[in-house]
């Protein structure tokens, strides 16, 4: 089976240009409150991808746990990532219903799109998460969470999987008369099986020449 370069290229163009004109939200944290001490909140992150791709709209949900002796009301939660101009933020204005945390108490927030840019780097960056609110009944707080790495990886990479899944499960339901013809979607088939799981543990120097065979074949 063989993908014909000019599909394989318009397709490629398609898919920059949704991502490229993907609107982001991008919100400000107000830095005016004093800061909350740095072992009273932990943060944990769950991404709804297992690989992120430049051009990607990841979703990520954040859990909150606290462990401050009163309780704390959430106005402002948000995550920064190193490609952002300083003080932009994904995440959410929560301050006409601030989110109640009791003394001690977690909170996972409603999920979060992030429009990772078509134009950032592939490799490793960083993010830290942003919270604004109040403790108790009048101190305002501010508080950053340690920095995280990510790791994007090329958006063509991850375009030439999809497309090539497509292809070969499109086949599966052809009938091909020709005995060579069968023998070699099979092959493709089985080229694409190596380098799946490999991808998608992010280890494109061994999966991409399995893909190459199996666009080949």
């Amino acid at each position: 089976m063989r993908l014909t370069p000019l599909t394989f290229a318009s397709f490629l163009i398609f898919s920059f240009c949704l991502s490229f004109l993907a609107n982001s939200a991008n919100y400000k944290l107000f830095p005016s409150a004093q800061a909350l001490e740095s072992n009273e909140l932990s943060v944990t992150l769950f991404w709804s991808n297992n690989l992120l791709y430049q051009g990607d709209v990841a979703t990520v949900r954040i859990s909150l746990k606290s462990s401050s002796t009163e309780q704390l009301f959430i106005y402002y939660i948000g995550i920064h990532f190193d490609w952002m101009a300083e003080g932009g933020f994904y995440g959410y204005d929560l301050s006409d219903s601030p989110v109640l945390i009791p003394a001690g108490g977690s909170n996972i927030f409603d999920p979060m799109s992030i429009q990772i840019p078509i134009n950032v780097t592939a490799g490793e960056h960083t993010y830290f998460v942003g919270i604004e609110g109040r403790q108790g009944a009048t101190t305002a707080f501010s508080w950053d969470s340690p920095k995280y790495t990510v790791k994007i990886h090329p958006f063509g990479y991850a375009i030439m999987l999809t497309q090539l899944e497509r292809e070969l499960n499109e086949s599966i339901h052809k009938n091909y008369e020709s005995a060579e013809a069968r023998s070699l979607v099979q092959q493709a088939q089985s080229e694409f099986a190596k380098a799946q799981p490999l991808a998608l543990e992010g280890n494109w120097q061994e999966a991409l020449p399995h893909l190459y065979l199996s666009l080949t074949s």
